[in-house]
């Protein structure tokens, strides 16, 4: 019984460090993946932009004028502008999702290592009271009886 006491804080912790380390290293991957979907997404706007604007140009052409000359340039130009302007916020809403769970990864390791030392205190402390318990046993058992 005694033994199971100070084991058990040690067991708690080590699973707490172990379970918070393998937290982490998923909150890692799913930040990883964030920026890789960001980037894919990104990706696709660009293709969609660049389809639009052929679009436009070739549309241009087709109605009689001069393709991408005076303000139909600038229709060109604002619609690439406004794509690259998405691109980027997909970028910065990934690096942003990726950024946090990257926190949250660490936080988990911390509280993992929090959770181990938290676990070896708690046996040592039991192990400690029980020296004390012992030998308060044995020094009442030790002392001299008065006749009552």
């Amino acid at each position: 019984m005694e033994a199971l006491a100070i084991v058990g804080p040690i067991v708690q912790g080590v699973g707490g460090f172990v379970a918070n380390r393998k937290n982490a290293a998923n909150l890692e991957a799913q930040a990883t993946e964030e920026v890789n979907a960001g980037e894919n997404q990104a990706m696709r706007v660009r293709a969609q932009a660049r389809h639009a604007i052929g679009g436009q140009i070739a549309a241009q052409f087709s109605n009689g004028f001069e393709g991408g000359t005076g303000s139909a340039l600038d229709w060109l130009a604002e619609s690439q502008v406004q794509a690259t302007l998405d691109m980027l916020e997909l970028r910065r809403q990934a690096g942003s999702k990726a950024r946090s769970l990257k926190s949250q990864a660490s936080q988990a390791r911390t509280q993992g290592w929090f959770d181990l030392v938290g676990g070896l205190v708690g046996a040592g402390a039991t192990a400690h009271q029980q020296q004390i318990d012992k030998q308060r046993v044995e020094s009442n058992w030790a002392a001299p009886r008065m006749p009552g």
